[in-house]
């Protein structure tokens, strides 16, 4: 804040010797210096956002990679790895966490693996070692890795690729997601040579990987979200509170005395005024504080907001106030994620006046119930794309829970129902 103010001052010239002048300059200072501090906002979000594409991206091509990389610490546990190595070593790369890779070798190998990881350590720089994995494993056999040491961050990291009969052996390959098709790597389907049975599995073991990997990165984004409206709150939105004070005074000092500065100090202040509602406005988007004060006035208040923005009128009945007490936290996010998504929709496409929104306990656990007099959604579009309904019904997924959508009939509007397991409820 005071670097600013400082570049302000240097960019406005110095200060004029008449009081009236002065109180103009001050004026101006205060107006260089809320411009300076809106670019460096849009600035930092810029910043942040192009870091988040390419860590997403980075991180979405090293998991889904069809080599196998893991990274070790200094004492030869597994810290991360990627999907790949996770298939090669018969489980989930969560699993691996924490584990010695050692336990994966050849008993008659793990000799030579301490000497070679006791060498890199000292040594540092980049070797190789051919070695095999045990027989207890799908990549068991002749492997080789490639080891680079990063000193700096205590952590070494290696490329495993298969050297023997595990790499043509048929279901003992990476599974990899290239390009959004599936590919199951290394497994020989032509010829015969693998089974249809091993065929369903590979995809079966796939689908549960990626399911994993998407409430992973559901659980992620959440947590960012989280991170920036807090950034924003505590850096930002505090800093334009200070300067809308010092504005505030300045417009008091030339009341009655400087017709001139005083309207154009109300400028000012109307700038800055805009400026903290929309700083507001994006904390909400990102994460509304209101969520910690409970489902229940989370979802008030995004109905309240949905009604002001789209001017709809909305409802929420729920029969049972005290359901919302019994839905863990993440079933409670997730619920207020699709509903805000579900409003969306409705703003977007539905042209309805009305919308009316339910929770309430049915056989299967929890349901939840978005119903509009709008136009309603035709079949042929219901889950058409990346967003909107399919968002909902991806997360569903995830959650083992189900979208359902009433018969369409033009003009009678739109009902949607969402239900989860009663495992949600605490």
């Amino acid at each position: 804040m005071a670097r600013l103010r400082e570049r302000a001052e240097r960019v406005a010239g110095p200060a004029p010797a008449s009081a009236a002048l002065r109180q103009r300059h001050e004026l101006q200072v205060t107006q260089i210096e809320l411009d300076m501090q809106s670019a460096a906002l849009a600035e930092q979000q810029h910043r942040h956002d192009e870091a988040r594409r390419e860590l997403a991206g980075y991180e979405t091509l090293y998991r889904q990679a069809p080599a196998s990389y893991l990274t070790l610490d200094l004492r030869g546990r597994i810290a991360r790895a990627n999907l790949a190595a996770g298939a090669l070593l018969g489980t989930t790369p969560e699993a691996l966490q924490g584990k010695g890779f050692e336990r994966y070798l050849a008993p008659e190998r793990q000799a030579a693996w301490r000497r070679f990881l006791t060498a890199l350590t000292r040594e540092g720089g980049a070797a190789s070692l051919d070695t095999a994995l045990f027989d207890g494993i799908p990549g068991a056999g002749a492997v080789r890795i490639d080891a680079n040491l990063d000193a700096g961050n205590g952590a070494c990291r290696m490329l495993v690729t298969t050297t023997g009969a595990a790499a043509a052996r048929p279901g003992a390959g990476a599974l990899a997601v290239l390009g959004g098709a599936l590919h199951v790597a290394g497994m020989a389907l032509a010829g015969g040579e693998g089974t249809e049975a091993e065929a369903a599995h590979a995809l079966r073991d796939a689908q549960d990987r990626l399911q994993r990997l998407a409430a992973h990165l559901a659980g992620s984004h959440e947590q960012e979200r989280q991170r920036v409206a807090q950034q924003i709150h505590d850096d930002v939105a505090q800093n334009l509170l200070a300067l809308r004070l010092d504005v505030v005074m300045l417009r008091a000092r030339t009341s009655g005395r400087h017709a001139q500065l005083h309207r154009r100090a109300g400028e000012v202040l109307a700038v800055v005024d805009s400026t903290m509602r929309s700083a507001r406005a994006i904390i909400n988007s990102l994460r509304p504080p209101v969520l910690e004060l409970g489902l229940d006035a989370a979802f008030e208040w995004l109905l309240g907001q949905f009604s002001t923005q789209a001017g709809v009128r909305s409802r929420l009945a729920v029969p049972d106030e005290s359901l919302f007490a019994e839905i863990g936290q993440e079933p409670g996010l997730a619920l207020f994620r699709m509903l805000q998504e579900a409003l969306t929709n409705v703003r977007r496409h539905a042209g309805a006046s009305v919308v009316v929104v339910g929770l309430y306990r049915d056989a299967d656990g929890l349901a939840m119930s978005v119903e509009d007099d709008g136009v309603g959604i035709a079949p042929g579009r219901r889950l058409v794309g990346g967003g909107g309904l399919s968002l909902i019904a991806e997360r569903l997924r995830m959650m083992n829970g189900e979208l359902r959508l009433a018969e369409h009939a033009p003009g009678r509007g739109c009902a949607l129902t969402i239900r989860l397991p009663a495992s949600v409820l605490a």
